[in-house]
């Protein structure tokens, strides 16, 4: 098994706006004790893992164990809040044009540029079908064409 680098915005917390650092923090304060003192260890003061290990008497290798679940905890947290803002884009695009085509959706929402890729995208669009933010009608015809508009309760009215 390969191993994982460490991600980018962890790695260079010492560098990162003060923002982005309290994104961060908020992270670690969902750790476990444990994590969380190799985290801020690893990441914020940047020590080395034989080093963090010396200090917290722990064996390297135990400690390589804790910095995986922190890499895959942070994967999850961040796209998380990535596919939330997404999630609040689409909302978005569907109440400024009130009904729009899935085709028009998907040209606005411009997957290249946003980062997004279609299967995200499916996923978020058939989540706010499923949890009633969003109605899906399908015209009929020899294409299936889906048109989207949001609940009686997700319309503001100026």
């Amino acid at each position: 098994m390969a191993k994982k680098e460490d991600p980018f915005m962890l790695e260079n917390y010492r560098f990162l706006t003060p923002l982005k650092k309290s994104y961060i923090d908020s992270f670690f304060k969902k750790l476990d004790n444990v994590s969380r003192e190799f985290a801020i260890k690893r990441y914020v003061e940047g020590k080395t893992i034989s080093l963090i290990a010396e200090e917290m008497d722990y064996t390297e290798r135990s400690l390589y164990a804790y910095r995986e679940k922190i890499i895959e905890l942070w994967e999850l947290y961040s796209k998380k809040e990535r596919l939330e803002y997404h999630k609040q884009r689409i909302v978005g695009m569907i109440r400024r044009h009130g009904v729009i085509d899935h085709s028009k959706l998907l040209m606005n929402i411009n997957l290249k540029r946003s980062g997004l890729r279609l299967n995200e995208f499916t996923d978020i669009i058939n989540t706010l079908i499923a949890t009633g933010e969003v109605i899906c009608e399908i015209m009929p015809g020899n294409r299936s064409k889906r048109r989207y508009s949001l609940t009686r309760e997700n319309v503001i009215n100026l």
